[in-house]
């Protein structure tokens, strides 16, 4: 899987076999995932879990493993060479978790609890989003 910029689709060509269709819009099914799993920052998200768990409650810390996440998916990201555009919706995905997860800087230092259904909303209609602008091209 290629991990460094969004896949565009396939086009399924008109007039062709049926068989030909069908693999195109499998390869297309296949490229969406792909889009998808390129939005989920698990270095980074791995990080913020472990000092969300070393340093429970204390704001300071968090903040310090927030921003160390954010480092490393950034480092991990360049290392690949990740086009920007990957880089940046992946940050942005992040920063989106790091909220929905709870408990947490973002919480603090904006005044803004977590609620459940405002989290599941805003990661759902920003993925979407981004797997709708990679899907037609928009962004690469």
């Amino acid at each position: 899987m290629n991990v460094t910029t969004f896949s565009a689709p396939t086009p399924v060509p008109s007039g062709a076999s049926q068989h030909a269709q069908a693999q195109a819009r499998e390869e297309n099914r296949r490229k969406t995932l792909e889009n998808l799993v390129k939005q989920l920052p698990p270095e980074a998200t791995g990080v913020y879990l472990m000092g969300k768990d070393l340093f429970q409650g204390n704001v300071f810390w968090l903040t310090v493993a927030m921003l160390a996440g954010a480092l490393v998916l950034l480092l991990v990201r360049m290392g690949l060479k990740t086009s920007w555009a990957v880089i940046g919706t992946s940050t942005i995905a992040y920063v989106l978790w790091v909220y929905a997860i709870g408990d947490g800087p973002l919480q603090v230092l904006l005044h803004m609890p977590t609620q459940t259904g405002v989290a599941t909303f805003l990661i759902g209609t920003y993925t979407t989003a981004v797997m709708v602008a990679a899907h037609n091209g928009w962004i690469k």
